[in-house]
């Protein structure tokens, strides 16, 4: 395509007579630069940058160039389709505004609680100015001691100049090493780090304990808890079973907590509910939203009546906890506000680091625990004396 008549179709008219140099000269590049700006305008680099540089105090210096010259330089770089170069400005100014979002596995989690968190960590974050991309850590991966070198996440991490780092999965010792040997700020989300701080929680301890408070108020004696071996390891299976049954204790309350696939503790309820009366749980207690919303599927289906046989609860209120049929009592965790959180400590952390401060202060080293709290609704009632009619499943 003729320079001429490239830009005669992307230029006006006024453009093209307070400019004509425009039209006689092309880039000399695929990319479009500064320098090609200028060489079009006649200007000098520095003026150009001026016009087309960004930052805090862009403002100000662009204020320095006449009016009608910041124009054609706008529309010359509109014209030739020139993009500034984000990474070189990144290392100018210092701060590539990215945060990285460190995970294991194959692939993000991006359901459960984990969705509505990751959405006001990432909202939260740009309206500061800070985008969130994923990074890839392998939970095995480790440096590479004979040949000197760091794991394939390494690469990724120092390649994209992240600013900071937000984990929301455990850790391997080579991650967190290499973390600390390139001081990048981390803060935790909804994991836990004997080594690592700030971190942001929910309080699954006594939203545990609360879940059962509400079993034992309506007169609920005999409950098990679920936690299916399938779903993700996390250490919120432990903190909800162990306060779990710390508090049935005190009301009294016979426990079992089974950690087993759903068709092992299906087998074993319905097992329950064959034998004798005094074996049979009157509540059941779901490690997550899928424990809950699994079993009044197949309790529906073997013909068991929620809640009038047994009630069912579980953590988690999400989609769609409030919809199934009856609707699941359920324990809140405070996603929404965990990702808020987590947005603020790591901008904290950021703005400590630009001003050189050490990273041990109290505000860096704090565990921030937010409250949990019990949503009835009708899954669960008090229970029924009189035996539970199962049938076969065919």
């Amino acid at each position: 395509m003729k320079p001429v008549s490239f830009v005669s179709r992307s230029l006006s008219p006024t453009a093209l007579s307070s400019a004509p140099q425009l039209v006689s000269k092309a880039p000399t590049g695929d990319r479009p630069t500064i320098a090609d700006i200028a060489r079009y305008c006649g200007l000098s680099k520095a003026t150009v940058s001026r016009v087309l540089g960004a930052g805090r105090s862009a403002d100000g210096v662009r204020a320095l160039v006449r009016p009608e010259t910041q124009a054609r330089v706008q529309e010359a770089a509109r014209a030739l389709g020139y993009l500034p170069d984000l990474r070189a400005r990144a290392l100018a100014a210092g701060s590539t505004h990215t945060i990285g979002l460190l995970y294991t596995g194959d692939a993000p989690i991006l359901d459960s609680v984990y969705e509505p968190m990751i959405r006001a960590l990432t909202r939260h974050l740009s309206q500061a100015g800070y985008h969130l991309v994923f990074i890839p850590v392998g939970a095995n991966a480790a440096p590479d001691h004979h040949n000197n070198t760091h794991p394939s996440w390494s690469r990724i991490v120092d390649g994209y100049g992240l600013d900071g780092c937000i984990a929301m999965h455990a850790m391997s010792d080579a991650l967190r090493d290499y973390l600390r040997e390139v001081r990048k700020p981390i803060v935790l989300l909804n994991v836990t780090d004997e080594e690592l701080r700030p971190v942001a929680l929910p309080d699954d301890d006594n939203g545990a304990r609360l879940l059962t408070d509400h079993l034992a108020d309506l007169g609920h004696r005999h409950t098990w808890m679920w936690i299916n071996t399938e779903c993700i390891d996390h250490f919120s299976k432990t903190t909800r079973a162990k306060s779990f049954v710390n508090q049935a204790e005190k009301h009294g309350m016979r426990t079992r907590v089974e950690h087993v696939t759903r068709d092992a503790f299906l087998s074993m309820f319905f097992d329950a509910l064959s034998g004798k009366p005094a074996d049979r749980p009157t509540a059941i207690m779901g490690y997550s939203h899928s424990e809950g919303i699994e079993l009044l599927h197949f309790l529906v289906k073997r013909g068991v009546k929620v809640p009038d046989d047994v009630s069912v609860c579980c953590f988690n209120d999400v989609y769609p906890t409030a919809y199934t049929s009856p609707a699941l009592t359920t324990v809140d965790v405070p996603a929404d506000a965990l990702g808020r959180l987590g947005a603020t400590l790591m901008l904290d952390a950021l703005d400590r680091d630009n001003k050189g401060l050490e990273v041990d202060d109290t505000a860096a080293q704090a565990k921030h625990i937010l409250d949990e709290h019990v949503i009835v609704r009708a899954s669960t009632a008090p229970p029924r004396s009189g035996a539970t009619r199962v049938e076969d499943d065919t």
